[in-house]
């Protein structure tokens, strides 16, 4: 059982085949070619990215869709608030083509190039391996999966401690939730949740 950010509560059915990862610190050196990224920050004048937060290893199913453009690099600049993010949220993802000083240049899934520029005050996270055992109570989780005919949700991913860029939607029944709801056909985003008990199918 989980309890949302709105005071509601998620009932989330666990499998074996539910992955689960741990959300550690890491550090702007951990941005090597080839890793897979999530960045939150402003779209700057210049059509570069200004990282707040840099997720390592958080890419999901559709987490680069609509995340399109290039910048500095000889084409359009993306938009602010498109792909994982959505509606006001800026930011973009893709996986590290080159790092340049304090450049990072990123493929996206539409191939295009963008350049995210980090600081000294750009916290970096890097996703690893966990394990069911890892969700004790008041544990802040981020989950992924389907809403099953029962009302109950069946989860296919859950990220311990990580940033909120996918979940089960809506504030949940129960309480002043004010409803379990899914943004998309697929019920694959949502909210993060506070881990109150945990019952594994």
């Amino acid at each position: 059982m989980l309890a949302t950010r709105q005071g509601g509560t998620v009932d989330v059915q666990t499998s074996g085949s539910t992955a689960v990862t741990r959300s550690v610190s890491g550090t702007v050196s951990d941005l090597v070619p080839n890793a897979t990224v999530v960045v939150s920050g402003p779209l700057t004048a210049d059509g570069t990215y200004a990282a707040s937060t840099i997720v390592i290893g958080a890419l999901g199913s559709g987490a680069l869709g609509g995340a399109g453009g290039g910048n500095r690099n000889g084409t359009a600049a993306p938009r602010q608030g498109s792909g994982s993010f959505g509606g006001a949220r800026a930011g973009t993802a893709g996986t590290v083509k080159a790092v340049n000083g304090a450049d990072v240049v990123l493929t996206t899934a539409q191939g295009s190039l963008v350049t995210v520029v980090t600081s000294p005050s750009t916290v970096v996270t890097k996703r690893v391996a966990g394990a069911l055992s890892d969700l004790t109570p008041s544990k802040m989780v981020t989950v992924t999966g389907s809403q099953n005919a029962d009302g109950t949700d069946t989860a296919t991913r859950i990220v311990i401690a990580g940033a909120a860029f996918g979940g089960f939607g809506g504030g949940g029944r129960g309480g002043g939730g004010g409803g379990h709801t899914s943004p998309n056909p697929n019920n694959s985003s949502g909210p993060i949740g506070s881990a109150s008990a945990v019952t594994v199918a």
